[in-house]
């Protein structure tokens, strides 16, 4: 309910808002806000639409954007089997930041229901692996796992060449000085394919009024097309 009156909201906007924990944030948990929701919803619906390979989101500055990507990917990513849930940032170094500071926070913070069976040790590695584990003494050695897998990648246009990807995320993308970040995207297409079949969404997330010459120019191209 909110102010007295119904209001849906989708099963991951609730997720994101009861279980989403957000670094450096003075309330830990998101607020609820009518521009959440509608993001959400979009991202419904382009998650159920086989014709969509993802979205393109030119946005202002400290919007939410990264949490609620990031809480997109590790959502799916830990309620499918086999399912690789990738991210490229405008540098490696921002990469590995918000690995930590996005994925592997809300991890840490996530309720044990939500926390799949994993493998390893999430905080040293760029992956977070929900696979049995190897070792007989652990408790869950043996038992049935996703098989699915968080990873991030450097800014290289080939870094996901030749990998699967179901559920992808180009941050500030239009900021992105090092590579083509247009040849990079006709890189990562086909990783949410197999054969003509869509498989898999790409989300390209940028700050418009801070993008670089280069990469806005490179990221309205691909919103043009």
């Amino acid at each position: 309910m909110n102010n007295g009156k119904p209001c849906y909201i989708s099963g991951q906007h609730y997720y994101f808002l009861n279980y989403w924990h957000i670094q450096h944030d003075i309330y830990r948990l998101p607020i609820f806000t009518m521009h959440d929701r509608e993001v959400w919803l979009f991202a419904k619906m382009t998650d159920a639409d086989d014709r969509c390979l993802g979205v393109n989101w030119p946005k202002g500055r400290r919007g939410g954007a990264t949490s609620i990507v990031s809480c997109w990917r590790f959502e799916r990513a830990t309620r499918m089997h086999n399912h690789h849930a990738a991210m490229q940032s405008m540098t490696d170094t921002s990469a590995n930041t918000l690995h930590y500071n996005h994925i592997i926070y809300g991890w840490d913070k996530m309720m044990f229901y939500f926390r799949p069976i994993y493998d390893g040790d999430n905080r040293k590695t760029s992956e977070v692996k929900f696979f049995a584990p190897r070792s007989r003494s652990n408790a869950d050695y043996g038992k049935q796992a996703l098989e699915s897998r968080i990873s991030y990648a450097n800014s290289g246009e080939k870094a996901y060449d030749g990998d699967r990807v179901n559920s992808g995320v180009n941050d500030e993308i239009g900021k992105t000085k090092e590579v083509n970040v247009y040849e990079r995207f006709r890189v990562q297409k086909p990783t949410a394919k197999i054969g003509s079949r869509i498989v898999g969404k790409w989300w390209n997330v940028s700050t418009v009024e801070e993008m670089e010459q280069e990469g806005g120019k490179y990221f309205k191209q691909i919103c043009d097309e």
